[in-house]
């Protein structure tokens, strides 16, 4: 299953032009279906995601968080994240982004690994009770 959630725009005059979009969807060995948007800029920019974050480790580990989008326009914005692993979650259109994920169970483990146009650029896991992992990308 693919969403697609649009981040409020910090006030810029045109926002499809530098709203970031995050994007999630969870692996599965099952078919997946892909939600269409009629949004242009979207379809566009999917094919190419600046950001990429993937969580992994056992398989149906409940974790939620956070991750906060900061674009080079000086806005930013925050999506909250309440999902199973596997997951991956794109984001286009971002200068930097940060992660924290909790784990909301007390047994199972799970890394969160971001990538930047498919290089990997910072990862974090935890095998801890209700344990959390935090991670940050480098301003692009």
């Amino acid at each position: 299953m693919l969403i697609i959630i649009g981040v409020a725009n910090g006030g810029n005059s045109n926002p499809k032009a530098s709203q970031p979009v995050v994007s999630a969807s969870t692996a599965s060995t099952q078919s997946t279906s892909t939600k269409q948007t009629s949004d242009p800029v979207q379809k566009q920019s999917a094919s190419q995601p600046d950001f990429t974050i993937k969580v992994t480790g056992s398989s149906g580990v409940h974790f939620s968080g956070d991750v906060m989008v900061a674009s080079s326009d000086d806005s930013s914005n925050s999506e909250t994240i309440s999902a199973s692993v596997p997951k991956t979650i794109t984001i286009q259109k971002a200068a930097k982004i940060s992660v924290v994920f909790q784990n909301q169970g007390a047994t199972g483990s799970f890394n969160v690994a971001i990538y930047h146009d498919g290089t990997l650029v910072k990862e974090g896991s935890t095998s801890s009770q209700y344990g959390a992992v935090t991670v940050a990308s480098q301003l692009y």
